[in-house]
């Protein structure tokens, strides 16, 4: 059966999962996550892509992406094929990386943008530690490979990282949206934040 083909084109935007193959850990090392991020920053340039959230976990990618152009297959194509070739080569092994083709949802930015964006700044907090508001917290704002700490000012943000989109929902790219923003995203830690799936479409 054919797959079915995705829906494409400039100024849309995507909420993009990739996951390891049959669950394969895909980042266990500093290198192996800046590997990923230094390539994710060169092929934004390449493809004119902007990243508008990111996290980068063991075993799962999660980015939210405005496209310029209809060329988001060609980006996580090259993206996700070149990470496996030099993850392959690294560890001296061969076969997937990636489990199937990644997935891809189109977002109502107006609407949901700021849900997905603190979806997946919680995703490291989720995964790591459950129960304990203030340690989930501390989670969230130190896990390095995120782009939440760069939301908040505690960590540059690197290049190809765009944050003022989101951030003038809440008044602008200074320090009080930053603390609207985090109060927004941290107040999901409160209650259980829903897949988005269908509903972000």
């Amino acid at each position: 059966m054919a797959r079915p083909l995705r829906m494409e084109g400039s100024g849309m935007w995507y909420h993009v999962m990739a996951r390891g193959d049959d669950g394969r850990v895909l980042f266990a090392h500093q290198r192996e996550f800046r590997n990923f991020l230094e390539r994710l920053g060169q092929l934004c340039a390449l493809f004119k892509i902007e990243v508008h959230a990111y996290a980068v976990m063991g075993t799962h990618v999660h980015l939210f992406v405005c496209t310029t152009e209809p060329n988001l297959s060609r980006f996580m194509q090259r993206l996700l094929t070149g990470y496996s070739v030099w993850y392959n080569r690294r560890r001296e092994r061969t076969g997937h990386v990636f489990q199937g083709r990644y997935k891809a949802i189109v977002v109502d930015r107006d609407d949901y943008g700021a849900d997905v964006s603190r979806y997946i700044h919680l995703n490291p907090a989720r995964a790591q530690t459950a129960g304990d508001l203030a340690r989930m917290r501390q989670t969230a704002r130190s896990y390095p490979w995120s782009s939440y700490r760069a939301y908040l000012g505690l960590a540059p943000a690197p290049a190809f990282l765009c944050t003022h989109a989101t951030l003038e929902a809440f008044g602008g790219d200074t320090a009080k949206a930053r603390a609207k923003y985090a109060e927004f995203v941290e107040s999901g830690l409160l209650r259980d934040v829903p897949e988005l799936g269908e509903q972000v479409k």
